[in-house]
C-alpha cells in the first residue's frame, strides 16, 4: 500500500492533491538518496582498505533496500 505520509490530506482539490503528491514523492526520493550516500560514507570509511568488503556490504545494504522497496511497492 501507499505510506500514509504520501496520501494528501483530506479536503484537499485535485490540484493541491497532485501539488502535495509531487512534493512529498520529491521528498522521498531526496530523502533516500541521502540516506544512501551517507551510508556509502559510513563503509568506504569501514572498509577504508577492503575493497571487496566494501563491495559485499554495499551490495547487501543496496539489496535490503530493494527488497524494501519491492515489498512496499
Amino acid at each position: 500500500g501507499k505510506p500514509l505520509a504520501l496520501e494528501s490530506p483530506e479536503g484537499f482539490g485535485r490540484i493541491a492533491r497532485d501539488s502535495f503528491k509531487k512534493v512529498a514523492e520529491r521528498r522521498f526520493v531526496e530523502t533516500v538518496d541521502k540516506d544512501i550516500r551517507l551510508k556509502m560514507e559510513e563503509l568506504s570509511i569501514k572498509y577504508d582498505r577492503d575493497p571487496l568488503g566494501f563491495d559485499k556490504a554495499a551490495e547487501s545494504y543496496l539489496a535490503g533496500i530493494l527488497k524494501v522497496a519491492i515489498v512496499l511497492g
